[in-house]
């Protein structure tokens, strides 16, 4: 039995949960800013190489993850961005900038 100094399972449990919701709410805010940042470099005129490098990915998977065609159907009306190319970028799903 633990004295009152011991923590219980229990309470390491509790710890966990809460841990967890912070993990998740800092990646949400996390996905949020790189969606913004990524758009804005691409308005502004940086190429998908020089994203991915800065995000330590390949150019070919941050340009896969917000990039989509000028053929692109979605539904756009509260995120319709163009760069500095024209073409059209949204934001992954789920994402909000």
């Amino acid at each position: 039995m633990p004295t009152d100094k011991q923590p219980t399972r229990v309470h390491h449990l509790n710890r966990l949960a809460v841990l967890r919701r912070e993990r998740e709410k800092a990646a949400a805010e996390y996905a949020g800013a790189e969606c913004a940042s990524v758009l804005d470099a691409r308005l502004e005129g940086a190429t998908w190489a020089e994203i991915g490098s800065v995000l330590g990915v390949s150019a070919q998977a941050v340009q896969k993850k917000y990039h989509r065609s000028p053929a692109h159907t979605g539904d756009c009306a509260d995120h319709d961005y163009r760069d500095a190319n024209g073409m059209h970028l949204c934001r992954p799903n789920g994402a909000r900038a």
